[in-house]
């Protein structure tokens, strides 16, 4: 039977659509009395708003559940009822990159950004040291902008800290909201929770734009870039500054906090944990604080959850339509070593965290760098500069992943020796690993042996990570070679990348025992 959708008697203000979410929202004016009937669970409606007297404007949503959706998932909460507030988008920085730069470039952005800053300089001369920082484009006016910075705002090394561009890929970047729109949006809320001590962020988004998509999910102790992971990087604080005027309206105008008249608002600390009035009731239900920690061990719980293959496949329809649902442990037992597992997935996504695992050396054998002649690398021969094909720009300038020459390849027997060894810790490692692995070549001097397929393949936030991660050092791209250290830490990505897939079994087995039993969440 065709499903038709009744027509109501109530005029239609506006309505949108979104081909990446599952609901359609309708603006709709109508009448005290039609608000009197009860057709609108009839239709499949939610209402949002209030029930005044007189004739309004109020909104509806009619969701579009796919049946490839198991039932069970809508049950569970969305990232957004666990928070206080809703997510901040990452900053948006829209001058080429050019504020968003390698370790190496950190004095060349420097003299940049004083010369840009500097009043005695006229525009010219800045253009020369600062070209870039220089081009007016759409609502971008540089010498207005120069205009109203310049000997106003100072240079501060400080501000130019990590910045993750891309999963795994860690650059710098100059984070001050008092520079925009040389840097177009900063987004100064955001930034604020950066210098709360201990804060941390879980990453997502609130639709996907990419398939394969892989892990929705990431965890930084660093503000992320807005393109961070395809769908646009959402960050969940753990920690809130209320410290100034713009973050207590941010907080005032969230829908998880009522400040209706005779309601009594939990009233606004310097600092506060953002976690919503539910996740309070939930963890202090299990006889756990709300505090920070427990929090903290709640956003891991939600990491150990979204790295699942069989989460991410058994509910894909879902996943991709919104913002994730997680179900949530129904004792205490299950939240602590699904947490457990969540740290283990924080510190193999975070660079900076040093993994005892890494240190087996079993691990050696994964991306060595080698030569196709056997001979020496010599970085100062052109030997480290990557001309492969894995990156170029598009029309518009952007940096897409090329084709590559990667070569697949059966495993010797000699890394077939080396890897054995894990079959200890984990027992279905040759499975997990798959029968081929890869070479991947730098150029025709140098390349990385053994990358296992599944790890080369392995994708985060819509991005194939190791290939994302070469596009952007094409030498036709960065104008630079590579150096040792980003040899070392294409290999360290490779052995972190290579532990998630060995984790899978074990993820798979929590989230599983996990959503046969989940937690009652109501929102």
């Amino acid at each position: 039977m065709d499903f038709v959708i009744p027509q109501p008697p109530f005029a239609l203000g506006f309505e949108r659509f979104s081909l990446y979410t599952s609901e359609l929202m309708l603006g709709l004016t109508c009448s005290a009395e039609l608000k009197k009937m009860s057709v609108l669970p009839f239709l499949g409606f939610e209402l949002y708003g209030g029930f005044p007297k007189t004739t309004s404007i109020f909104f509806v949503r009619f969701n579009f559940r796919s049946g490839d959706v198991p039932e069970r998932y809508y049950l569970w909460p969305e990232l957004e009822d666990l928070s206080l507030v809703p997510p901040f988008n990452g900053p948006i920085e829209r001058r080429g990159n050019s504020l968003v730069i390698f370790p190496n470039e950190q004095p060349l952005l420097a003299s940049q950004l004083k010369a840009f800053l500097n009043a005695d300089l006229a525009n010219d001369e800045v253009t020369q040291i600062a070209p870039e920082f220089m081009k007016s484009a759409g609502e971008y006016n540089a010498p207005l902008t120069r205009k109203a910075l310049a000997g106003k705002i100072a240079f501060s090394p400080s501000k130019l800290v990590p910045y993750p561009f891309k999963p795994f890929d860690i650059r710098l970047a100059y984070l001050d909201a008092d520079i925009q729109p040389l840097f177009s949006r900063p987004n100064g809320n955001l930034i604020a929770t950066a210098q709360l001590e201990g804060n941390e962020y879980l990453i997502s988004r609130d639709s996907a734009d990419k398939t394969p998509e892989g892990p929705p999910f990431y965890f930084s102790r660093s503000i992320c870039d807005y393109d961070f992971i395809s769908g646009h990087a959402r960050h969940f604080p753990l920690l809130l500054n209320t410290n100034n005027d713009k973050a207590k309206k941010t907080l005032k105008d969230s829908k998880q906090i009522s400040f209706d008249m005779g309601s009594k608002a939990e009233p606004l600390q310097k600092t506060t944990v953002n976690r919503s009035a539910q996740t309070s009731a939930y963890l202090k239900g299990l006889g756990l604080s709300d505090n920070a920690v427990q929090v903290k061990q709640l956003w891991r719980h939600v990491l150990a959850i979204g790295y699942s293959g069989r989460y991410l496949h058994e509910n894909r329809a879902g996943i991709r339509d919104g913002w994730p649902r997680v179900p949530l442990p129904s004792n205490e037992k299950d939240f602590l070593q699904s947490s457990q597992l969540g740290n283990a997935i924080a510190g193999l996504l975070n660079l900076d965290i040093k993994v005892e695992q890494l240190k087996n050396p079993t691990f050696a054998s994964l991306a060595r760098i080698s030569s196709f002649d056997g001979k020496p690398l010599d970085p100062n021969a052109h030997h480290l500069e990557v001309r492969a094909g894995w990156g170029y720009r598009d029309k518009e300038g952007n940096v897409m992943p090329g084709s590559g020459k990667a070569v697949v390849r059966s495993y010797t027997e000699e890394e077939q020796e080396q890897l054995a060894p894990l079959t200890d810790a984990y027992p279905d490692s040759a499975q997990l690993l798959g029968n081929e692995t890869l070479d991947i070549p730098l150029n025709d001097v140098a390349y990385w042996s053994n990358v296992p397929s599944p790890v080369w393949e392995y994708v985060i936030g819509g991005y194939q990570v190791l290939k994302k991660w070469l596009s952007y050092r094409e030498m036709e791209i960065t104008g630079q070679s590579l150096d040792s250290a980003s040899v070392d830490q294409f290999k360290d990505i490779v052995c972190r990348l290579t532990l998630l897939v060995l984790l899978q079994p074990q993820l798979d087995d929590n989230y599983s025992k996990i959503a046969d039993n989940s937690f009652t969440f109501i929102t």
